[in-house]
């Protein structure tokens, strides 16, 4: 399960962050479906049109912007193929007869392996294929075991005995073994965030042409719309087990003669494109540079897809939402209907909760050791939707995926409203009151029913503005310099690698930007937290930095904790780079709360509220993909009583989690 905010005595968030309020002013509403946020307008308005009551203890709002993960920033995994040409001839000869080129293939490798998420592998082909590294499995991080791989290909191939002189495309086929091997040996959730990259090294064209177009009537076309299927079949392959992408590259080394090299850039470009990838050409082997190659780690991006509030303890029914104190998806009169404990999620003790059983037809009073779940952890949740990995068994859902059918609608939500898990129904509308059931879901509604008059007094009411795509500025967190709860460089800020001082019998840190000379002043970091408040955020100025700068001067804005502070002096090199994110801003109101019972494991009041953030590639937006949940514990105890108090409560991105 997620970790919980404590309550009642106090309410901090899973990162250590403290509840205000929120001003929120006239805003874009964006009306969205669930399967995709669609195009906005600027408005006032609200989803409904019945008048509001003043404040009211029972319904809480919560606000604030959350963003999709940069893929390169937060190190996503990276698996990245090489398939390099070895045949001998003009490569070795006259183009590169020094391996430039094999220096530069390991300087990029070196550079790649900084991204903890990165794995490679090597494959040289001539008359034959050959995977050089790694010795075991498909990818690997082993830097000895790639360079002597890279160093390989520096030594020419001849011609198989078959007169197979250069086979390109059985090295494509190779790295498509490769990625199959992977994608199966890898889990659904991991799968959804995993970027697969094929870099297909050329110098010359297949020789001699497939044995299938040596009859054609232009044996160098049917060639070329071969390589092209091939690439099709590798993006499709990974498209459809669930994983972020596949980008296959084409860097072409021009070291034929100048009609041979125009031919095979024809054939090249219409490859990249294919895989969505980038052709290079290179007409002699020192117009390339290390940076260019960079190119070749491109990721396919992350998009928002869905955002959706659920309180897990107002259990959806015709007449609105009804306590359930246990939270296991049945009301508190329902479980005194079926003889279950209202008060516990798992009556019998079995590793099954109520709701599961009675969904399953299985009785919630009564000992259950269903053949599914033999050898697992019966309160295990690897995705942590919600639903352990034993009952995500029994449903037939995926227990790595949080969003099973890939509709938006979370498994839990699905499950605990009756609705179809396992295929998306977002369009339909059981109920035919015009309100499909994505937006029934979305609203905490009844789908099987035709609740208007509970839509409009429940639903949840959501305004969202995108802020589109935004770059922004990322401080990497020290290693050595510990304590810091949240790290924010301004806007003037330089990209680079600057450094942080810390003198640990003063008690003081400095920073210096990657431009400037030298740090500037150390500030006093006790004195400083007196000033701004445990919550607040302590300014670093670089050297340069002028107060009359505002946010274009070179500065950090830091939260740390100084009783996690090393004990000894630390000079430390820190990282600042971009990051690309695609940003909602939200509000969700209307948020029933219900006065819940204390249970074994909740307070009296307890509302355990989950927001659900979806992310998808672009071309993906309608297959699983990855979710981040942040858990809001709110208290209500009737008749007025609600810590925290705020009618607006704000959650950052930094509360949304995944289980990475």
């Amino acid at each position: 399960m997620m970790p919980r905010r404590s309550v009642p005595t106090s309410v901090p968030t899973i990162h250590q962050k403290f509840w205000r309020p929120v001003h929120i002013g006239p805003r874009c509403l964006w009306v969205a479906t669930v399967l995709q946020f669609a195009v906005f307008g600027c408005t006032d308005a609200r989803l409904f049109e019945r008048s509001s009551a003043g404040l009211q203890a029972d319904r809480v709002s919560f606000s604030g912007r959350v963003c999709t993960r940069d893929v390169v920033s937060e190190d996503l995994p990276l698996r990245l193929v090489i398939v390099a040409d070895r045949g001998d001839g003009p490569l070795y000869s006259t183009y590169d007869p020094t391996g430039e080129r094999v220096r530069d293939l390991n300087t990029f490798t070196q550079l790649a392996l900084q991204n903890e998420g990165t794995e490679m592998s090597v494959i040289g082909f001539a008359g034959r294929a050959q995977k050089l590294a790694p010795e075991d499995g498909n990818f690997t991080r082993n830097a000895s075991e790639l360079d002597a791989a890279i160093a390989t290909l520096a030594i020419p191939q001849a011609c198989s005995a078959l007169g197979t002189c250069r086979d390109y495309f059985e090295g494509l086929r190779s790295a498509r073994a490769l990625i199959e091997g992977d994608v199966a040996e890898s889990r659904a959730g991991a799968r959804t965030l995993t970027q697969y990259a094929v870099l297909l090294i050329l110098s010359g064209p297949q020789e001699p042409v497939a044995a299938e177009c040596e009859g054609a009537d232009d044996p160098d076309a049917c060639q070329s719309d071969l390589e092209v299927e091939a690439v099709q079949e590798m993006v499709e392959l990974v498209r459809d087990a669930g994983a972020l992408g596949l980008k296959v590259h084409v860097l072409h080394l021009a070291a034929d003669e100048p009609a041979a090299n125009q031919a095979l850039q024809v054939r090249g470009q219409r490859m990249a494109f294919a895989g969505g990838g980038t052709y290079r050409r290179l007409d002699n082997v020192g117009g390339l540079q290390v940076s260019d190659l960079t190119v070749f780690q491109e990721r396919s991006p992350l998009q928002v897809k869905s955002l959706i509030a659920f309180n897990q303890n107002a259990a959806i029914s015709e007449l609105g939402p009804l306590t359930d104190s246990d939270g296991d998806g049945l009301s508190d009169a329902d479980e005194l209907d079926v003889g279950s404990d209202p008060l516990r999620r798992d009556t019998d003790g079995d590793g099954i909760s109520d709701r599961i059983e009675t969904l399953l037809f299985f009785d919630p009073t009564q000992l259950d050791e269903p053949a599914a779940c033999r050898g697992l952890d019966l309160d295990a949740d690897r995705e942590l939707d919600g639903l352990t990995d034993c009952e995500e068994a029994l449903l037939g859902t995926n227990a790595n995926l949080a969003d099973t059918d890939g509709d938006s609608s979370p498994d839990l939500v699905e499950v605990y409203a009756l609705a179809n898990y396992l295929d998306s129904d977002a369009a339909g509308d059981y109920d035919d009151d015009g309100t499909s059931n994505a937006d029934e879901l979305r609203q905490h509604t009844d789908p099987r029913s035709a609740d208007l008059e509970a839509q409009l007094d429940f639903g949840y009411r959501y305004e969202l503005e995108d802020e589109g795509i935004v770059q922004d500025l990322l401080v990497v967190r020290p290693e050595e310099i510990t304590g810091f709860i949240e790290i924010v460089a301004s806007q003037g800020t330089t990209a680079g690698v600057g450094v942080l001082q810390y003198d640990s019998f003063a008690g003081t840190l400095a920073w210096r930007d990657a431009v400037d000379e030298q740090s500037g002043p150390a500030v006093d970091l006790e004195r400083a937290l007196e000033e701004v408040g445990e919550d607040g955020f302590v300014l670093l100025p670089s050297s340069s930095y002028l107060e009359e700068e505002g946010e274009q001067g070179r500065f950090l804005r830091v939260r740390i904790d100084v009783r996690l502070l090393p004990p000894r002096d630390v000079t430390e090199s820190v990282r600042v780079i971009f990051q690309t994110r695609q940003c909602l801003s939200y509000t969700v109101r209307n948020i029933r709360l219900m006065p819940t019972l204390e249970t074994e494991d909740r307070f009296r009041g307890d509302n355990r509220i989950l927001l659900f953030f979806g992310e998808a590639t672009t071309e993906r937006l309608q297959d699983p993909g990855p979710v981040r949940i942040a858990e809001v514990p709110v208290v209500f105890i009737p008749p007025s009583t609600r810590q925290p108090s705020e009618a607006i409560l704000s959650v950052s991105d930094e509360e949304f989690v995944s289980p990475r």
